[in-house]
């Protein structure tokens, strides 16, 4: 056999190729959190700084974890204008399309 190619297994052989793998990991489905999650205003009084939390955890831990993220709310960037200090060089995307390319 040529050194420059690689034999792929067979799949009448029971084992799977290389674009069955693929192909079997592109069609399982996401998993998605089973369980329900509360909605939780960070800052009382403005429905646009919120975060989740899980629904099941005890009504001691909600209130503690709710305490926390209240107590450090100064902290989180809600919008790109509170990111405060941060380089745009490392949190700007540009796309590497050719200028010179017509669409």
């Amino acid at each position: 056999m040529d050194e420059d190619h690689q034999e792929v297994p067979s799949s009448k052989k029971g084992k799977e190729t290389v674009a069955e793998g693929a192909l079997k990991e592109i069609e399982t489905p996401a998993k998605v959190p089973t369980e329900e999650l509360l909605n939780i205003e960070v800052v009382p009084g403005s429905p646009d700084k919120t975060t989740r939390i899980g629904s099941h955890l005890r009504e001691e831990t909600k209130e503690e974890i709710i305490a926390c993220l209240r107590c450090n709310a100064d902290i989180f960037a809600w919008t790109p204008q509170d990111l405060e200090g941060i380089d745009p060089k490392v949190i700007t995307h540009h796309l590497n399309i050719d200028p010179a390319s017509n669409q």
